[in-house]
């Protein structure tokens, strides 16, 4: 079965992205089809996966270094950030709206279903996920509705690597704060460390992780050197930036790059700053652009009516301009692009308020903001030097005018871009202009720079192999791949599942394959869910005493609780009581306590009303008998936080395959009463009858209560 691990910070920046994409590399080169997977992203610096839409540009980076084409499923919500409280929400590749920082984390439970069918999907195809957190757990603040780092863990069922960066110092006290600071559910997904960015002897830190180990009880996976390669791969947010610029050399090319405030798909100058004869500078807010660069870049923009107001008051529209009038060069990449022409107009208000925006008037051509978006990977050919390109295109907006009479390439036939008469200043809305080692080297050979004719993504690919050759030596690689299991909801396909190490009831639902008298019969059954056919594909009872799982049924007060709580405290295990019961009034609150003072102290309590699968693969151990009391109203809970349901059972059931320990469940048989006259009692009565037949046909043992007597069903 397929098993994940998942990487978090203890902040944001410690390096994360750049370790999954290591390890990807990493284990894909040991043979295993390793996937990538980042619940939620926010950054400008987007990707077009293969089957269509935008991602993060890290998960386009951790599929390469996995051998296999980005998909959407990788990264199913991506925040791109529109202003300092407001960002665009894609979904699944596409835009599904816009939201602020409050509305979005009223939407972040509506967007988890999203995130688990596509971890789901992503799962089913693979050996091994790696799983890339946002930001830090730490931020307890943002722990109610998280999707991105425990949030997700707890509900998947996948374990979690902290990673610290020491380079920013206090590397203990973070890592010592998070584990001191999470709760203990949380708490206890960590199975262990990374330190990342260690510079000098590592031995001399043989203390610090003693000291780790001693607060956190967790183990070290390794120390991690500073990644001098990691500067060679594409960055994921604007801190990024910092790797550009330096002393201008004699001989150099100088290459200015406004530092616009929504600067997006940056990593286009990437292949620029990699030459020897280049020096990339980036200009913050404020700072003059330097006079005397010879080639001014304006790159993309996720606002650009918003950022060409900027260039005002940054003093750069007239610094630009007055450069070109010098005879320096000016490039513009997509909303770059659309700031060289002579107007922006928004009218509908897609990227902010309606309004247009004077440009910068050094191309004849305007641009008008509608709201469909393109996003497409394209194959292009250099007008001007004839040869090929390739990139992608994404952006808002159409441009026109007489200068794109001469455009810079024909993207899949059809003519893009546009360049001034004398050739010195040219726009485009291909990113990834300057990656083709051919049309990089016609274009430098303009200024006098020699450059070799290498695509900058084979730059990339050696980068994550000399990352992986790193890590190789540095980190417990295969302690890392013991501590990945499957997770609660990775088998989205019920067809693939072993059931403690059986084939599954469901799988032979699924392709027909039904035993009959000793016999295998194959054929088609394609309904896969249908309850009546799952019910009547019951296991051979292999399970003695309390082994394995067991299903207590009844009706109100049949008895079925206490007869559980006998079969649990008569195994000599230590028993765990997980409830899954919401108080909502009083009369709720005192059955509760009944319930307690009934089962005595000897039993340790978890209260869990949602996550249920993890609890399961954290507490099933070896040694320990749990008892769920009960389904019922946890489909109850499901369907009051309009979770999908269905798919909540199934990962229900695939995480009961994965227990070491005796499971034992408690269950309301719903099939006695009449037909409940309104659809959200007939929706809950299928749900729950469904859930029970399908745990029936998984169990060892199923036992129906009446009047406080057991009638043994199965086993």
């Amino acid at each position: 079965m397929t098993r994940a691990l998942m990487f978090q910070g203890t902040g944001s920046d410690v390096g994360k992205s750049v370790l999954v994409a290591g390890l990807c590399r990493l284990y894909a080169r040991r043979g295993l089809a390793v996937r990538p997977f980042k619940p939620q992203n926010m950054s400008n610096n987007a990707a077009v996966a293969d089957d269509g839409g935008e991602i993060g540009r890290a998960q386009w980076l951790q599929a390469l270094a996995c051998g296999v084409p980005p998909s959407v499923h990788m990264n199913p919500v991506l925040l791109k950030p529109q202003s300092d409280t407001g960002s665009q929400i894609v979904v699944h590749g596409k835009v599904a709206g816009t939201a602020r920082g409050a509305d979005y984390k009223r939407k972040k439970p509506q967007l988890l279903d999203a995130v688990l069918h596509s971890f789901r999907t992503i799962a089913a195809e693979a050996d091994l996920v790696l799983v890339e957190g946002a930001g830090s757990p730490a931020e307890i603040n943002l722990r109610a509705g998280d999707i991105a780092n425990m949030g997700f863990a707890t509900r998947a069922g996948v374990p979690v690597v902290l990673i610290g960066d020491i380079d920013r110092g206090g590397v203990i006290a973070s890592l010592a704060g998070t584990h001191a600071i999470l709760s203990p559910e949380d708490r206890a997904m960590v199975v262990g460390y990374l330190i990342n960015k260690f510079r000098g002897d590592v031995s001399l830190f043989d203390d610090g992780l003693t000291a780790i180990t001693d607060f956190t009880g967790w183990p070290s996976f390794g120390v991690v050197p500073w990644l001098a390669d990691a500067r060679r791969l594409p960055a994921e947010d604007s801190v990024g930036v910092e790797m550009f610029g330096g002393a201008n050399r004699s001989g150099m090319l100088k290459v200015a790059v406004p530092l616009l405030g929504r600067i997006a798909n940056f990593d286009d100058l990437d292949p620029l700053a990699a030459e020897e004869g280049v020096n990339v500078v980036m200009v913050p807010p404020g700072d003059p652009i330097p006079g005397d660069a010879h080639l001014i870049v304006i790159p993309g923009s996720k606002c650009t009516v918003s950022d060409l107001k900027a260039l005002d008051r940054n003093g750069w529209r007239r610094q630009i301009v007055d450069h070109a009038r010098r005879g320096g060069h000016v490039v513009g990449l997509c909303g770059g692009y659309q700031m060289l022409g002579r107007v922006v107009r928004d009218p509908k208000g897609i990227e902010g308020a309606p309004g247009e925006a004077e440009g910068l008037g050094l191309l004849d051509i305007e641009t008008v903001m509608h709201p469909a978006k393109t996003v497409r990977n394209a194959s292009a050919r250099s007008v001007v030097h004839d040869v090929p390109l390739t990139g992608y295109e994404i952006h808002l907006g159409e441009t026109i005018g007489p200068d794109c009479a001469r455009p810079v390439a024909i993207i899949d036939g059809r003519p893009d871009g546009a360049i001034s008469a004398d050739g010195r200043v040219m726009g485009t809305y291909l990113h990834g202009l300057f990656d083709a080692g051919g049309f990089r080297r016609a274009f430098l050979a303009g200024f006098g720079i020699g450059a070799e004719a290498v695509d900058h993504r084979a730059r990339i690919e050696a980068a994550v192999d000399a990352i992986a050759d790193e890590l190789e030596t540095v980190v417990a690689a295969d302690a890392l791949l013991e501590a990945a299991r499957p997770g609660a909801l990775i088998a989205a396909d019920p067809a693939t599942v072993e059931w403690r190490g059986r084939p599954s009831p469901l799988r032979a639902a699924a392709t027909g394959e039904i035993r009959e008298g000793g016999a295998l019969r194959s054929g088609h059954c394609p309904a896969l869910r249908d309850p009546m056919r799952i019910n009547a594909i019951l296991l051979r009872p292999t399970a003695t005493a309390l082994d394995g799982v067991t299903l207590v049924l009844g009706g109100a007060r049949s008895g079925k609780s206490g007869f559980a709580e006998r079969l649990v405290a008569g195994s000599g295990l230590d028993p765990v009581y997980v409830a899954t019961a919401q108080i909502f009034d009083e009369e709720m609150r005192e059955r509760i306590v009944h319930h307690r003072a009934r089962r005595g102290a000897e039993w340790r309590l978890v209260e869990e009303h949602d996550a249920l699968e993890s609890v399961l693969l954290r507490e099933a151990i070896a040694g320990q008998a749990v008892l769920v009391d009960c389904l019922t109203l946890w489909v109850t809970n499901l369907m009051l936080a309009e979770a999908d349901v269905r798919a909540r059972s199934f990962a229900l059931l695939d995480a009961l395959g994965a227990c070491a320990g005796p499971v034992v469940l408690v269950a309301n048989e719903v099939g006695l009463g009449i037909v409940p006259d309104n659809k959200m009692a007939r929706d809950f009565r299928d749900h729950a009858g469904r859930l029970n037949q399908e745990i029936a046909a998984h169990a060892d043992t199923v036992h129906f209560l009446a009047a406080g007597l057991p009638l043994t069903l199965k086993g």
